[in-house]
């Protein structure tokens, strides 16, 4: 099992740039009641799951070294990333040319995920509502739920792909690896889980296969069609998934 990063501790006081909520599950569901008021979630952008996209990127950033290959090629953050890391007011204004990054950006990426990793979250996307709710209905463990999760905003968000590429370059490690490092479980549990007797393949919700061409390593990982998109819905009906979910066919 993995370890419990599930404790709150008290807000510390940081920039405002650093005050954004973030996510934290709470076993055995990930799933949170919000608390944040529905005008200030209108106004968050990535306000669907910005919380847990954030907790990812910074740990692959920091945790898989992804920010130092940024800094050894001298290449500079898109704005785009710097907007789903919630750094953007502290990087300040900033062009399509994007933001050159330093030292004190590595500094500052560390602090926030040690803020980060001890808040709870403050509302509950839909992702995670939806992720529960298949979960539930399919057993699937903690480990598989947010793998599940990590699948689906890798589908959707180019800044999460972009910090898988720049952490596996560094570490030189494929996806199952970095998959572990984002969701911050064992990478034997996330092998074992993606493993062809794991539910996700047996149900048909992911399809591994090995491509020594992917851009995440040599193992290549498919959601069902339409199953991104269902789990991003409010109040999803799963109409990618149906009343009964279909053995992976090898």
């Amino acid at each position: 099992q993995g370890r419990d990063t599930n404790r709150r501790v008290r807000r510390r006081d940081y920039p405002p740039c650093q005050q954004a909520p973030m996510f934290m599950a709470k076993k055995p569901t990930i799933a949170r009641q919000s608390r944040v008021p529905p005008a200030h979630r209108r106004k968050c952008p990535h306000r669907t799951h910005g919380d847990l996209l954030a907790r990812w990127l910074l740990r692959l950033l920091v945790r898989g070294r992804g920010i130092e290959a940024i800094l050894q090629r001298g290449d500079r953050i898109y704005p785009a990333l710097l907007r789903a890391l919630r750094l953007e007011s502290w990087a300040g204004q900033v062009d399509d040319a994007g933001f050159e990054p330093d030292e004190d950006t590595a500094i500052i990426m560390r602090w926030e995920l040690e803020r980060i990793e001890g808040e709870d979250v403050d509302r509950e996307p839909p992702l995670i509502h939806n992720i529960d709710r298949l979960g539930d209905s399919l057993a699937l463990s903690e480990c598989e739920r947010w793998i599940l999760a990590f699948l689906v905003l890798n589908d959707v968000e180019p800044s999460l792909d972009y910090a898988v590429r720049e952490a596996g370059e560094m570490l030189r490690k494929e996806g199952l690896a970095l998959i572990a490092i984002a969701i911050d479980q064992p990478e034997a549990d996330v092998r074992a889980a993606l493993g062809p007797e794991g539910t996700l393949r047996r149900s048909g919700l992911v399809h591994v296969s090995q491509n020594p061409r992917s851009a995440s390593g040599r193992t290549r990982m498919e959601l069902l069609q339409g199953l991104s998109s269902d789990l991003l819905e409010e109040e999803s009906q799963f109409r990618s998934v149906g009343t009964v979910l279909r053995p992976e066919v090898d």
